[in-house]
């Protein structure tokens, strides 16, 4: 069944032996400094770095606190770790002018009490259907869906791919296993995070 693995053929290179370039200690270090470097575009004017002691950055928007690492499914970028703007400006010790970063980490918590979906942009949330944007609590009542459905269409000795979160795959192989599906399986992909999850069905449609 590898020739159908399509997590195994990412698009990334060697970096030696069996080791990929995508996640490396070298590519995080490289993509660290070429963030630090291209970073580095403000003009000086009127001498306003270094901070005066008393001074107080302000952060406008709401992207302060929700923000969009990467894209999703298959364009969704490999992270170590995620910071909000925030966050990372207070570790590195940078005053923030708390008033306004107030206000909107409590813009975004009560948007999202009134039912809006982290990290979606405008854009998305305006234009496509909720159904489609929404997993559900637990982001998998899209696989429940598929697989109730699937037992329909499927006959013995069928297989069903899912790809699937890089921190799903063992609610997906139980959800999978429950629905009567055999030899589940998980492939990770190249940087070594769980990417695909398959089994094969044991019925007949029904």
């Amino acid at each position: 069944m590898e020739k159908w693995i399509r997590a195994r053929y990412q698009p990334n290179l060697p970096l030696e032996g069996d080791r990929r370039v995508t996640a490396s200690p070298e590519h995080i270090a490289l993509s660290r400094r070429a963030a630090q470097e291209g970073a580095v575009l403000l003009k000086n004017n009127g001498n306003l770095l270094p901070l005066a002691p008393d001074a107080r950055v302000a952060l406008f928007g709401k992207g302060s606190f929700d923000y969009v690492k990467g894209g999703g499914g298959s364009g969704d970028v490999t992270v170590a770790y995620v910071k909000n703007l925030y966050d990372g400006l207070k570790e590195e010790g940078v005053p923030l002018y708390e008033p306004l970063s107030d206000f909107y980490r409590d813009y975004v918590a009560g948007r999202y009490q009134a039912g809006d979906i982290p990290g979606l942009m405008p854009e998305v949330r305006e234009h496509e259907p909720l159904q489609a944007l929404d997993g559900g609590g637990d982001g998998l009542v899209f696989y429940r869906r598929i697989l109730e459905e699937g037992r329909k269409h499927l006959f013995g000795g069928g297989m069903l791919f899912f790809e699937i979160g890089h921190d799903q795959s063992h609610e997906v192989s139980c959800l999978m296993e429950e629905a009567g599906f055999l030899e589940v399986d998980i492939v990770k992909d190249y940087a070594g995070l769980d990417r695909v999850v398959y089994g094969t069905f044991s019925h007949g449609p029904h």
